[in-house]
């Protein structure tokens, strides 16, 4: 995967839709996106250093 669409696909998983309320599953379901989002990136720098 070429880093355009690593990014892109990144920001896909943090979009944020004005329609989400301030809930606690809300931020339950953000936590989770920044999560995925993290162990990504660790990944695609562990192949990076590699």
């Amino acid at each position: 995967m070429n880093e355009k669409s690593f990014l892109v696909e990144a920001l896909d998983m943090i979009r944020l839709s004005p329609e989400l309320s301030d809930g606690s599953s809300t931020i339950e379901a953000m936590k989770s996106k920044l999560d995925a989002l993290e162990a990504a990136l660790g990944i695609r720098l562990d192949g990076l250093q590699d």
